[in-house]
C-alpha cells in the first residue's frame, strides 16, 4: 500500500489560474479530480454567458488524489527508490495518512505524513505526499522544499517532477517550473497530465503560447478543466474560441 502517491495534476489553485485570464464567475467550485480513473468533471452550472465561462478557470477547492503508484511506462524509477524499503513505523504513518485522506481529514493526513518523513527521511512517496498536502493547504514555500527533495531523490518520476513544477509555479519560480515540467513531459510525453502542466508553466510566463495551445489541445479531451486555459491561450493568440464549454 505504500506505493500510492498524490498527484498535483489538477490541483492548480484557482488564484493562480486567475492570473492567466479574467475573474471567474462564482460557479460551483467543488470539483474533485480522480487521476486514477481519469474521469473529467463538468465545468459547473452553466448559468453565465459563454465568454465568461469559457475564459475562466472554475476550480477553487481541490483535494489531492491518490493513485496506485505504478511507474510511468516512459519513465524510470530511481535505483534509490527501488532499493529503499521504508521502515515499518514510517509505513504505518503513511497508511494512516491515506486513511485520514479518505475520511476527508486533510490536517490529520498531513500530520501523519510529516511523522512518516521524520521517521524515514528517504521515504520518497511520503515526502512527495507531504509536499502535495502542504501545497493543498496553501503552504507553497513549504511544499517546494519537500517536493524539491523528492524530485532530487527520484528525478525519473514523471509524477513527482510534475508536482515539483506546479509548486515552483505557485511561488513564482516560473522558469524553474517550466524546466521541471519539460523534464516531466519528456519522461511521459503521451500523458495529457504532463502536457497540461507544461502548458500552464508557459502561460504563467506569457511565452510559448503556440506550444501551450498545442499541449492543451491534447489535454482538453481528458481533463475538462484544461478547456478554460485552452480558450485563454487561443484568445491571446487572436483565435476564435469555441462558443462555450461542452
Amino acid at each position: 500500500m505504500h506505493k500510492c502517491i498524490i498527484f498535483l495534476l489538477l490541483t492548480i489553485p484557482g488564484a493562480l489560474l486567475a492570473q492567466l485570464g479574467p475573474s471567474c464567475p462564482d460557479t460551483n467550485p467543488y470539483h474533485i479530480f480522480d487521476a486514477s480513473s481519469r474521469v473529467a468533471p463538468t465545468l459547473g452550472t452553466p448559468n453565465y454567458d459563454a465568454k465568461s465561462v469559457a475564459t475562466c478557470a472554475l476550480e477553487r477547492r481541490h483535494e489531492p488524489n491518490y493513485t496506485a503508484g505504478a511507474a510511468n511506462p516512459r519513465g524510470a524509477v530511481s535505483l534509490r527508490r527501488l532499493t529503499h524499503k521504508p521502515s515499518k513505523p514510517a509505513r504505518k504513518e503513511f497508511e494512516a495518512a491515506m486513511k485520514s485522506s479518505r475520511k476527508g481529514d486533510a490536517a490529520g493526513s498531513l500530520e501523519h505524513l510529516r511523522k512518516a518523513v521524520e521517521l524515514d527521511p528517504a521515504f520518497v512517496e511520503a515526502r512527495n505526499n507531504l509536499g502535495a498536502r502542504l501545497y493543498q493547504a496553501g503552504r507553497y514555500e513549504d511544499a517546494v522544499t519537500e517536493l524539491e527533495t523528492a524530485a532530487s531523490a527520484d528525478p525519473h518520476s514523471a509524477e513527482i517532477t510534475a508536482n515539483y513544477a506546479v509548486a515552483l509555479a505557485a511561488v513564482g519560480r516560473n522558469r524553474e517550473g517550466e524546466s521541471w515540467a519539460r523534464k516531466s513531459y519528456r519522461l511521459d510525453p503521451d500523458s495529457p497530465r504532463t502536457a497540461y502542466i507544461l502548458a500552464f508553466t508557459l502561460m504563467k510566463q506569457n511565452r510559448g503560447l503556440g506550444e501551450a495551445r498545442d499541449l492543451l489541445a491534447g489535454a482538453v479531451e481528458t481533463y475538462e478543466s484544461a478547456r478554460p486555459l485552452f480558450n485563454i491561450v487561443r484568445a491571446q493568440m487572436g483565435e476564435t474560441p469555441p462558443a462555450g464549454p461542452r
